[in-house]
């Protein structure tokens, strides 16, 4: 669970957050959860935004069908959480939900 991973973190390992939960149906991001932001709070790691585009055409929600197509992968600046810190932690959230938005080349 959540003290695993953050001994992980604390032990030099990277870890791959989808924050959204679970795939958007429509392609636009949905809210990111706050469980990930915490870890990265609480060990002082930066987060490092990712923005993904093109897998909605190539497997739909649901279904086991993979179908050829290409996909987009934008890998942003990391982002300090030193500088936000518990107390901004709405706002960290709000500007790394932006980036990968920006990244994935599309509104969030």
């Amino acid at each position: 669970g959540f003290s695993k991973a953050l001994g992980a973190l604390e032990g030099g390992a990277s870890l791959v957050i989808f924050p959204e939960e679970t795939r958007s149906l429509d392609g636009r991001l949905k809210p990111f959860q706050r469980g990930g932001f915490l870890m990265a709070l609480k060990s002082g790691m930066p987060i490092v935004p990712v923005g993904i585009h093109g897998t909605l055409g190539i497997r739909r929600k649901g279904s086991l069908r993979i179908e050829p197509g290409v996909v987009k992968v934008s890998i942003g600046r990391p982002i300090e959480v030193s500088e936000y810190g518990l107390r901004r932690k709405a706002e960290l959230i709000d500007t790394t939900t932006r980036e990968v938005g920006r990244l994935a080349g599309i509104d969030s």
